[in-house]
Parts: structure tokens; C-alpha cells; sequence
């Protein structure tokens, strides 16, 4: 950009700063205000070019002093008296230089204050306040708006004329309130001046109809005076990833990602957002948005990561993203309302390597993912599947890491043994379907899986032991069968095993299995209702790793030993429907992570009022005893003829695991897993415009 001054030698050219907001723009003709006016910059920005020009105009008033003491005319008469003429000449050129730094400096705070008079005047009727009262008389520029936004349908004309819609607060407010005043598009405006101006007008209506600002938790810069590119705000992760919470532009300006998780965005999506042509990435999980995804959505044929899970949208999926989102690599709809089946077209997303629709109301046969051979995270749960657990389940998923379809509808005579023997399954769990058969013999050594659920099937007969051919197994759930005999001592053989669930199987009556004692990593263990009898071994004292300790709904007698109560880590411990007697031991209270105890339907006598004192320290959230036994004013009792008393509260197996702080949500939904990892250079240079770091 060139400014054009005037001093005593005539027309000087001065060259002062490019603006950054354009790169492909020819700065080297005059400035046209009209023309220009839309890569104007932000307050700092100007505050910076302001000083550069006041800096700038002094050098030719320098250039211009005398520096000759001996000047001649062109007639040859020496000047008269030098130190009256120089003196003068000073005089003048520091009136003129003064007259300039004036002007300059009444034209920066005249701007200034029309700005700030623009943004503060507008009070209640500002569209950005939250409480926006559209007057009835247009202006000119806001007729100009709705007539190009309805002429090339950008939105529709019903929700332009609609005073309340937000559609027409969003063209109110880039006519008239926004303090970037872009020129309203025409035919002769340049392809990036439309982009612009279209884009701001775009993400003006997501604000509104999403809630903003009344509803959202931070507003993210939104409808500010800054470039649509610095909307967002910097964010530091717990592993050192910078992300920029709010908007991303490509290079060209262009609004590429949209990240804004956990904002309590309301409504719907505007169909408006079709217009966002570079859009790749998408997040906007843990809101409350409503409806369905808009059609108008195919348009982002460059998309690569969608993600809306945990928010209350509804419908089917539609058909276009298997036709158009051809470069998709992550799909999660997980924790909405969408039903009906899975659309065919979705067999032609080769790309995609995470697909997550956990918790809708969708129906349809696990065959129609057939073809998804890239898949490496496929999450299905609480949904409507169906289809027959056998050998050719596994068919097309090669690449699977973490596979999870359970409270489904699958069926199936046997669990195929080449599902526990897949080359990189990590993660697998068919729990709440209705598989039936014995649980399958292993014959080769399996490195790879961590997690085995199969809780809630039919399964019968013995585990085998070749149980211990899963070496690196963290996780076993087998809860809710039908499975006899005993469990295998090749269980001890198993190391790395931290969780083990096994409740609410018919095993062989016998007392709490000794081999145990070797697993010292054991965190949870969950034998409630195994036919247990016997006491609390006195080994259990080297389980120090030990948060759930479950054996209810047994047998077991006896003293509850001093033992347990000093395990350094016991947070949830459930005896409750056993044969426990005897006197509380004194170090009760030395349980200070306690969260839950339930102690009902025993003989058990003593005091846990200490528990009760909120002083103490103590986290205990929850204490079910018998009434008239346990001396607690904090605690609930069940006296002996409450027969079904505590029986309404499922507490055993809580798998806090994989459903509270497994690495599924850290690991499937990374971006860095999907695009590969973060250059260092990038993270550092986040967000960049023009060269210039926001």
C-alpha cells in the first residue's frame, strides 16, 4: 500500500506497509477505499501502521533542510543572511511538519471514536448484546445485504424478512454494527471479496442460531472487530498440543475448521453453513444442538473429521456423506438420536478409520460395513444390530484396533476363536448380546488384546485353561453367564490382568481362589454372586493395588479383617448379602478413599460414624447397612424383613475401566492418530496470518 505525500520538492512516493489480509492483492496502485475497503485491519494493527506513517513523514521534511551555508541563486547573488533565511525556512518546515502530526493524529482519533461510538451506541439494539430489537426502517446497505443474500440464496427470503430469525440479525449486524465494514458483494466483486464476506455473514448466523452469546459458556471472539480468522481461542492441552478453540483458516483465508467442544451450543445447524466450501474438520461435541445434520452439509466435499457426539441430534444418516465426504477419515454421531440403517453409500468411505454411532436407535445388519476396510476403531454399542457372531464376522476388518458392538442384538452358537487370535484387536467387546456356546479354547499366544468383554451372553461350560494364552490382557469380563466348574489357575499365570470381572456366573461352590494372591496389579475384582464361601483370605492384605473389592450375593463368614481396611487404594467395597459376623475392626476409618460400602444382610455390629464427620476428610458418597447393627447417622439401613432392600441399586461390576477412563476417548478421536503426528514447527506457528502470529 503507497501514501501519497506532498512536501516542498512536490509528489513523494512513500512506501509504507502491505496489509496482510490479502496476499494475492496488488498493493502497488493507489488505494481506492471502495475497492480495498474489505482487507481493512484491527484496532492494534491500525495503532501500528499509524505509528509507522507518523514515523515515516518526517524523513522528507529531513531531506528538505538547508545543509549549505553558501547556497547560491540561480542569478549568482549569495542569500542575504543565511541565519535569517535558514532560521525561517526551519520555522516554516516545523509549522508544516506540526500542521501534518495534527491532521494525522485528529484523523486516528477521530476513527477511533466513531468506532468506539459505533460499538457503544448501539446499546440494547447492538445484535451482539443478547438482547437485539430490530428496528423497522432498513438501511440502505442492510437492503443492499438481504437483497444479495436472497438473489443468490445464501438463506431464504422467509427468514431474511423475519426481524427475530437469525438470519436477519446476522445481516443486521455485518451491515450495520460489524466494525469491518466489508463491501456488500456485487457482480464486479472479485471471487475472495464474496468468500469474505459471505463466510463472516455464515458464522454470524451459527452464532445466533446456536445460542450465542446468551447461551454459550465463551464466546471465542466471536462477532468481534478481528478478522474471521482470529475467532478462536488458544488453548494448552495436558500433552503439550496447542489447539485453537473457535475458528481455523487455510492459507487463503478461508475457514477450514471449526472447533467447539463443550460450549452449551443450542438449536440447530444452519443450513447456511453449506457455504463453507474449505471445511475439513468439524467438532462440536458435548453441546445440546437439536435436529438433523442439513443436506446442504454435502457440500464439504474435503471433509475429514466430523465429530457431534453426546448432543441430542436426531434422524438418519443421510446418504450423501457415503457419496461425497469421500475423503472422511473420522464419522462420530455416538450419544444422539439418529435412527434408521446405515446408508449403503457409506461402503464407498475407503478412507475412513473411525466410525462411532454408540448409543442411537439405529437398525441394521453389521454386513452392510462390510467394504470399510481401513476401519481401526468401530464403535456400535447400544444400538439395534443384528447379525450372527461367527467366523466371517471379522470379514473386511484387518486394520480394527478397538471393536465395541455390545447391547446389541448379535447372535451366534459359538464366539469364534479367530476373533480372540485377530493380528491387531486391542480392544474387543460383544457384552448384552445374546451369544450362546462355551467360551472358546485359544491356541497360540495372543500379545496384542487388552480388553475381552463378553458379560451378559449365554455362554456356558468351563473357561478353559488356555485363558492364559492372552499374555498382555488388562481387562476380562465375563459377567452375566451361564459358566460352571472353577476358575482356572492359569488365571495366575496372567500378570498384567488389573481388571477381572466374573459375577453372576453358577461356579462350583469354594472359597475365594488362592491364586489370586499372585496378582498383585489387581485394581478391581469382581466376584459377586459365585457361589463363595469361606472368609476374607488373610493374603488379601498384599492387594495393594485393590479399588473394587466385590463379593456379594455369597457365602462367605467370619470376621471382616483389619486388613482390608488399610489397603491403601480401596474405594468401593461391596459384602452386602453374606454371612459376615463379628465387630467392626477399629481401623475402619483408615479407608480414607472410600467412596461406597454396603455392608446389609449380615451380622455385623460397630460404628461408622466417623464416616459421617465431613470434616475428616473422608469421600464416601454412599453406605447401605442394617439397621439396629451398625451404629451410622449418615448411613441407609435395611432392616431384616426388607427383603428386596438395596436390591434396586446395581453396583456390582462397574467397569470404570473402559467406560469411564479408558483410552478411547484419547486415543480413536485424536486428530494426530488420524492425520499422523504434529510437527513441532506447526504447533508453534498455529495460527498465523500474513506472517503475522495471533
Amino acid at each position: 500500500m503507497r501514501f501519497l505525500l506532498y512536501s516542498a520538492n512536490g509528489k513523494e512516493d512513500i512506501q509504507i506497509m502491505s496489509f496482510p489480509y490479502d496476499a494475492a492483492d496488488n498493493r502497488d496502485d493507489d488505494y481506492d477505499d471502495d475497492k480495498h475497503s474489505s482487507s481493512l485491519p484491527s484496532v492494534e494493527e491500525a495503532s501500528m501502521y499509524a505509528g509507522r506513517i507518523l514515523k515515516t513523514r518526517s524523513t522528507p521534511m529531513e531531506r528538505a533542510k538547508l545543509t549549505t551555508d553558501n547556497h547560491q541563486r540561480k542569478d549568482g547573488a549569495l542569500l542575504a543572511d543565511k541565519r535569517y533565511y535558514g532560521d525561517r525556512r526551519k520555522r516554516c518546515y516545523v509549522r508544516c511538519l506540526v500542521a501534518v502530526l495534527v491532521m494525522v493524529l485528529a484523523g486516528i482519533i477521530f476513527s477511533l471514536y466513531a468506532k468506539l461510538s459505533k460499538r457503544s451506541g448501539a446499546g440494547k439494539n447492538n445484535p451482539t448484546s443478547g438482547s437485539f430489537r430490530p428496528s423497522s426502517h432498513l438501511s440502505e446497505r442492510l437492503k443492499q445485504t438481504i437483497g444479495f443474500l436472497d438473489d443468490y440464496s445464501y438463506s431464504s427470503a422467509e427468514a431474511l424478512k423475519d426481524p427475530t430469525s437469525p438470519q436477519f440479525m446476522a445481516a443486521a449486524w455485518i451491515s450495520d454494527y460489524d466494525l469491518i465494514q466489508y463491501p456488500v458483494p456485487t457482480v464486479a466483486s472479485t471471487g475472495i471479496d464474496i468468500a469474505q464476506f459471505i463466510e463472516r455473514y455464515v458464522m454470524a448466523v451459527f452464532f445466533y442460531t446456536t445460542g450465542g452469546p446468551k447461551d454459550w459458556t465463551e464466546r471465542h471472539k466471536f462477532m468481534s472487530e478481528e478478522h474471521l480468522c482470529a475467532w478462536f481461542t488458544s488453548k494448552d492441552l495436558n500433552d503439550g498440543e496447542v489447539v485453537a478453540i473457535g475458528l481455523s483458516c487455510d492459507n487463503d483465508l478461508r475457514v477450514e475448521e471449526i472447533l467447539m467442544p463443550k460450549n452449551k451450543l443450542v438449536g440447530s445447524l444452519p443450513t447456511e453453513m453449506g457455504h463453507l466450501e474449505k471445511m475439513h474438520f468439524l467438532d462440536l461435541k458435548d453441546n445440546q444442538l437439536e435436529g438433523s445434520i442439513p443436506d446442504e452439509l454435502e457440500r464439504w466435499t474435503s471433509m475429514e473429521f466430523f465429530d457431534v457426539r453426546r448432543n441430542g441430534l436426531a434422524g438418519p444418516i443421510p446418504n450423501w456423506i457415503g457419496q461425497n465426504w469421500k475423503s472422511l477419515k473420522e464419522l462420530a454421531l455416538a450419544q444422539n438420536f439418529f435412527s434408521g440403517t446405515i446408508p449403503a453409500s457409506m461402503e464407498g468411505l475407503h478412507e475412513l478409520r473411525t466410525l462411532s454411532l454408540s448409543d442411537n436407535e439405529i437398525e441394521d445388519s453389521i454386513s452392510k460395513l462390510y467394504g470399510l476396510t481401513q476401519l481401526e476403531y468401530l464403535y456400535l454399542d447400544d444400538n439395534m444390530f443384528t447379525g450372527n457372531v461367527d467366523s466371517f464376522t471379522m470379514r473386511d476388518f484387518d486394520d480394527l484396533v478397538q471393536f465395541d458392538i455390545s447391547a446389541c442384538d448379535l447372535e451366534g452358537d459359538n464366539f469364534p476363536t479367530d476373533i480372540l487370535t485377530h493380528p491387531k484387536l486391542e480392544v474387543i467387546d460383544f457384552s448384552d448380546n445374546n451369544i450362546a456356546g462355551t467360551f472358546p479354547v485359544i491356541t497360540f499366544e495372543n500379545r496384542i488384546l487388552r480388553y475381552l468383554s463378553l458379560a451378559g451372553n449365554d455362554l456356558t461350560g468351563i473357561m478353559p485353561g488356555s485363558i492364559d494364552s492372552l499374555v498382555d490382557i488388562h481387562h476380562l469380563d465375563i459377567s452375566g453367564n451361564d459358566m460352571t466348574g472353577t476358575i482356572p489357575p492359569a488365571l495366575g499365570k496372567m500378570p498384567k490382568l488389573m481388571y477381572f470381572f466374573a459375577s453372576e456366573n453358577p461356579f462350583d461352590s469354594g472359597p475365594l481362589p488362592e491364586f489370586f494372591s499372585k496378582m498383585t496389579l489387581l485394581r478391581e475384582l469382581s466376584m459377586s454372586g459365585t457361589n463363595l464361601n469361606g472368609v476374607i483370605p488373610d493374603w488379601i492384605s498384599e492387594m495393594k493395588e485393590l479399588v473394587l473389592f466385590d463379593v456379594s450375593y455369597n457365602q462367605m463368614q467370619g470376621n471382616v479383617p483389619e486388613s482390608l481396611w488399610n489397603l491403601p487404594k480401596l474405594s468401593y467395597l461391596l459384602l452386602n448379602r453374606n454371612k459376615f459376623s463379628g465387630n467392626l475392626p477399629t481401623g475402619v476409618g483408615n479407608a480414607s478413599n472410600m467412596k461406597l460400602l454396603l455392608l446389609d444382610k449380615n451380622d455385623i455390629s460397630g460404628d461408622l460414624q466417623e464416616y459421617c464427620d465431613k470434616n475428616a476428610g473422608h469421600q464416601i458418597s454412599k453406605i447401605i447397612a442394617d439397621c439396629g447393627e451398625i451404629s451410622c447417622e449418615c448411613c441407609d439401613c435395611c432392616s431384616d424383613h426388607e427383603h428386596s432392600c438395596n436390591d434396586d441399586v446395581l453396583f456390582t461390576n462397574l467397569d470404570f475401566n473402559w467406560e469411564h477412563n479408558y483410552t478411547r476417548v484419547a486415543y480413536a478421536f485424536s486428530p494426530e492418530i488420524l492425520f499422523g503426528p504434529v510437527d513441532s514447527d506447526q504447533v508453534d506457528n498455529l495460527k498465523t496470518v500474513g506472517g503475522v502470529h495471533l
